[in-house]
């Protein structure tokens, strides 16, 4: 399964800068230099990209969060992330000019989010239990185990990054490197039949 292309795997230019059927310059993570015409088009992009498909992904989320747009996510996470499983509960695809709006202010208000994101787990071992500081330390364990996250997938021709606003109305966090992942294969690593 081919990952969304972002920063981590090539250094491309600004989709604004973009221009229609013109040669652009990408350098990628091994130093190399390619160049690739692209179709840019105003209007919303469609995506077939198989991550953009799936109700699983994986993505890098920064240790230092809270960052206010996708240059300080991508600089973080390469600082220290963790690479966690998310159930994506909504997708934005979004044309050029609404990608640079919504990646350089994660901390904007943004009503096609609001109230989405949190936090579950495939292996609570006390569902009736409500809150997570309410676990014993071995419960606790466990939970984190199968513990997954609820994102919105963002995304704006192969570009996709995943916010997971926890509830609020902005992306109070952000994963980066996003790339799908089958079910099957989360329950293998979990030992669930």
């Amino acid at each position: 399964m081919a990952p969304c292309i972002n920063a981590e795997r090539s250094q491309a230019p600004e989709i604004e800068e973009l221009e229609e059927n013109k040669p652009t310059d990408f350098t990628l993570e091994n130093g190399r230099t390619e160049i690739r015409t692209l179709s840019v088009r105003a209007e919303n992009i469609e995506i077939d990209d198989e991550c953009c498909d799936s109700e699983c992904v994986e993505a890098d989320f920064a240790s230092l969060n809270k960052q206010s747009n996708l240059s300080q996510y991508r600089e973080a996470a390469r600082e220290g992330h963790s690479r966690d499983l998310c159930k994506v509960v909504k997708t934005l695809k979004l044309s050029a000019t609404e990608w640079n709006e919504f990646t350089t202010n994660f901390m904007m208000d943004d009503e096609r989010i609001a109230g989405l994101g949190g936090t579950s787990s495939l292996t609570d071992p006390s569902p009736e239990i409500e809150y997570f500081h309410q676990l014993t330390e071995q419960q606790r364990t466990e939970w984190n185990r199968g513990a997954y996250r609820h994102v919105v997938l963002v995304t704006c021709g192969h570009r996709c990054i995943v916010a997971d606003p926890q509830g609020y109305k902005y992306a109070r966090y952000v994963g980066v490197n996003v790339s799908p992942v089958e079910l099957l294969e989360i329950n293998e690593r979990l030992g669930i039949s």
